[in-house]
């Protein structure tokens, strides 16, 4: 379960999978590992953080802070 964004209405937070290059938003995951189990399997330049998605967008905003 995502944790909803209490500062960011519609926004949720958790792990992001992504390419940054060009721009390939996959998914975000209330478990690291299982972000980082698609980043493995989709390969190729993926990468795992945590932050915060607009829900039904593929917007997403990263933060140094982590749960």
């Amino acid at each position: 379960m995502l944790k909803h964004d209490a500062s960011n209405k519609g926004w949720v937070l958790g792990w992001v999978v992504y390419k940054p290059e060009p721009w390939d938003f996959r998914g975000v995951f209330g478990e690291k590992a299982d972000a980082d189990l698609i980043s493995s399997i989709l390969g190729g330049g993926y990468r795992v953080e945590y932050g915060s998605h607009r829900v039904g967008s593929d917007d997403a905003v990263f933060s140094n802070v982590q749960p």
